[in-house]
């Protein structure tokens, strides 16, 4: 993991767990970007850990080796129909909803 970019998407409970674990578990921050509907949550995320907020058109969610869903159910079909068009072969997507 800890040469692979991440994309965490939704900055809820899960979100900001997934952030923490993979930032003790050795992924630097700098291959982590984080999403949410909410951008100041983003942003408070950002600045709290030191990783990147960003859009989720923006191309480094997509371009992500492993993008990890944790936005709310309701929001989840609306996440992967937005990502759908623009993923590629060989990324993981997990999704914790």
């Amino acid at each position: 993991m800890k040469n692979l970019n991440i994309a965490i998407i939704g900055m809820g409970n899960i979100g900001r767990i997934l952030v923490k674990r993979l930032l003790s578990g050795g992924v630097p921050a700098r291959q982590i970007v984080v999403v949410d509907a909410d951008q100041s949550r983003a942003q408070a995320c950002a600045a709290e850990f030191g990783v990147d907020a960003v859009a989720l058109s923006v191309e480094s969610v997509t371009a992500a080796d492993v993008l990890l869903l944790s936005p709310a159910p309701k929001a989840v079909p609306e996440v992967l129909q937005a990502l759908a068009p623009r993923l590629h072969a060989g990324q993981i997507v997990v999704s914790f909803a």
